[in-house]
């Protein structure tokens, strides 16, 4: 069970400055988890043990299943990318680690029922905000028009084509 995911788009950091203080806050969940089974207390997919390890933001992040790219220059994360195939418990993640994101960044993703939406952060909260699809009202300018249509594929045979005449 459980609901499959896919990343489609993101724009994503976190400067190395930040990198101590995002750990902590990461680390400081330990007892917050909300699956306690034979595997002990823990989060959704997440080894609670290795999150325990990490020596660095970018171990934490892989332990929910969030791929890293760091900067060369200053090793500042910036961007991610979901190695997971279920949605776990990405919203408390995000929302541990949003007074550390720079402002602007986004992550979106699609749910395997089609449903489309972004963790949007603003440099101290993240919003987890999902697509509206709005179909307009009809209007000439979205008529199909079987004269034109009809009209552009004569114009576009090549003159052997003799199908349809």
């Amino acid at each position: 069970m459980g609901y499959v995911v896919f990343q489609r788009d993101s724009k994503f950091r976190i400067p190395k400055a930040t990198h101590q203080r995002a750990l902590d806050r990461l680390k400081s969940l330990a007892g917050y988890e909300p699956i306690v089974d034979s595997m002990g207390p823990h989060f959704s997919f997440v080894r609670q043990a290795e999150l325990a390890k990490a020596v660095d933001l970018a171990d934490a992040l892989q332990t929910w299943r969030w791929e890293p790219e760091q900067s060369e220059e200053d090793r500042s994360i910036i961007g991610i990318h979901f190695t997971g195939e279920k949605y776990g418990d990405e919203d408390l993640l995000f929302a541990a680690i949003a007074p550390y994101v720079e402002a602007g960044s986004y992550l979106e993703m699609i749910g395997e029922d089609g449903a489309l939406w972004r963790w949007v952060f603003d440099g101290t909260y993240v919003y987890k905000i999902f697509a509206q699809v709005e179909f307009p009202q009809p209007t000439p300018d979205n008529r199909v028009e079987f004269d034109q249509l009809r009209h552009r594929i004569l114009f576009t045979r090549s003159p052997d084509d003799s199908a349809g005449t």
